[in-house]
């Protein structure tokens, strides 16, 4: 039995139909323009099913949950990487403000040293 909720499922179906214009020939796009959109879903599975050879509904089905599962991989993997770069952003930043204030320490040390040694020879 597929375990998928019902969003999920039509996040994955929309995604399979969206991509099948190659699996269509020009008998079925001409039958898919002067059919109404359900009837388009149908249409678009029966010639998944025909182009990938699926036969029973388990086969859908595990069709279904690898497509699921790799939609979560790449989410998991997105998420991971968007992490990682905003944590490097935040190390970036920090390295910024301390060269910053380095830098701005410098100048004061050194407009001091300026301000000492005109003193002295006034």
């Amino acid at each position: 039995m597929l375990e998928l909720e019902e969003d999920q499922l039509k996040n994955i179906v929309d995604m399979i139909i969206a991509e099948t214009d190659f699996l269509l020939d020009d008998k079925v796009r001409d039958l898919i323009s002067k059919s109404s959109e359900d009837e388009v879903l149908v249409i678009k599975m029966e010639q998944i099913k025909k182009g990938l050879k699926i036969d029973s509904e388990d086969e859908m089905n595990m069709l279904f949950q690898y497509l699921n599962e790799k939609q979560f991989e790449k989410k998991s993997q997105l998420s991971k990487l968007t992490s990682q770069r905003f944590s490097e952003g935040e190390q970036e930043s920090q390295i910024g403000i301390e060269e910053q204030v380095q830098e701005e320490q410098q100048n004061e040390l050194e407009d001091d040293a300026t301000n000492d040694s005109v003193d002295i020879n006034n």
